[in-house]
């Protein structure tokens, strides 16, 4: 570092010269830019690269059908590195089985990688985001999972959300001044290889289960993981309309904060609130092939408006609730009849996808 000093000190920085330090360590990069470094006092800018976008995955996989590049995006979510190793000829299928799954593949041990130059105690890290994936999303069902106390736990969750690697989702009905308060939180994985990775990568690898096994556990499961993704996809398409502007957006209103809701009473999928003018999104996702039925347009506009509407301040009095339906294949006569007159908004894929390049 100290012969990159000095060729910036006298050199390099006097002519037309950008110079930029690109890594995926979290730890080694504050090292290199800390106060300690060689390069301290140096730097001019700092970003924090996210995943590629889900528009962008067309880009990769031409060839592939929207359901089959969501299936994707639930495995490998937007990591460059991660979509350029497979090969767009073969389908999703045959990309799991020849290379992700193959005895060389970088996939197999490209987590613990990353997590050994981040973390100490690398075992209670694992058993955390494990358990995580299995499923275990509160402090006490972490806790149990991985026999480790909760006031120890809280440690490494704390850590894991510094690299980004867990955040802590809240129920989008809570007002911001009792969120800080709230002890409804649940910690989820934030990226979508690590979930694939400890459900069922390690298992496979650690088991050293045939590749036959785990290919057709991954395929029964791929209907359940795409359909996660296609819930999360959901939740971005709101976000992206609100990024768009209230001149293109779809929305009826502009929320302040977008997710999903749950309580012991309701759950529902994608929600999005106003507080300020008491405007509440609520969404339901349905990734059958059969066109949805007005069963669900019934229960999320009824049902369970009238549970969430008793959770909100003044048991939802003033409260304008609006509503949208996420579809894989489309709406049935009777399901339109009743989410029509209502306002409610149809998203199939090719919208979802539209909304999603915004």
């Amino acid at each position: 570092m100290e012969g990159l000093r000095d060729a910036w000190d006298e050199q390099l920085r006097y002519g037309n010269t950008i110079l930029l330090l690109c890594g995926s360590h979290i730890r080694t990069m504050e090292s290199v830019l800390g106060e300690e470094s060689a390069l301290a006092g140096r730097l001019t800018g700092q970003w924090q690269l996210q995943p590629l976008p889900f528009h962008t995955l067309r880009q990769f996989f031409p060839s592939w059908d929207t359901d089959e590049r969501i299936a994707l995006f639930s495995i490998l979510g937007g990591i460059p590195a991660y979509l350029s190793w497979l090969d767009p000829q073969r389908n999703l299928v045959e990309n799991i089985s020849d290379i992700i799954l193959a005895p060389s593949s970088i996939f197999g041990v490209e987590p613990e990688l990353l997590l050994y130059d981040e973390l100490r105690e690398l075992t209670t890290y694992l058993a955390v985001l494990k358990a995580i994936a299995n499923g275990h999303h509160t402090v006490s069902a972490i806790s149990r999972e991985t026999l480790v106390s909760r006031t120890s736990l809280m440690f490494y969750l704390s850590r894991l959300q510094e690299l980004q690697l867990v955040e802590r989702r809240q129920p989008v009905a809570i007002p911001e001044d009792k969120r800080r308060r709230s002890k409804r939180g649940r910690y989820h994985l934030r990226d979508p290889y690590f979930q694939f990775y400890f459900r069922f990568m390690a298992p496979y690898l650690q088991l050293q289960r045939s590749r036959e096994d785990a290919i057709a556990l991954i395929e029964e499961s791929l209907p359940e993981y795409s359909r996660a993704g296609f819930v999360e996809l959901s939740r971005e398409w709101i976000r992206r309309q609100v990024q768009s502007g209230r001149s293109v957006s779809a929305l009826p209103f502009m929320p302040e904060a977008v997710g999903e809701h749950w309580s012991r009473n309701v759950q529902v999928e994608v929600a999005a609130v106003n507080w300020r003018t008491r405007d509440m999104l609520l969404g339901a996702c349905d990734w059958s092939h059969a066109p949805v039925d007005a069963a669900l347009v019934v229960d999320l506009a009824e049902k369970k408006t009238a549970l969430l509407r008793r959770e909100l301040p003044d048991e939802g009095h003033g409260w304008t609730f609006h509503y949208a339906v996420f579809t894989r294949t489309g709406l049935t006569e009777a399901a339109q009849a009743e989410l029509l007159p209502r306002g409610g908004l149809t998203v199939h894929l090719s919208r979802l996808e539209r909304g999603l390049g915004l």
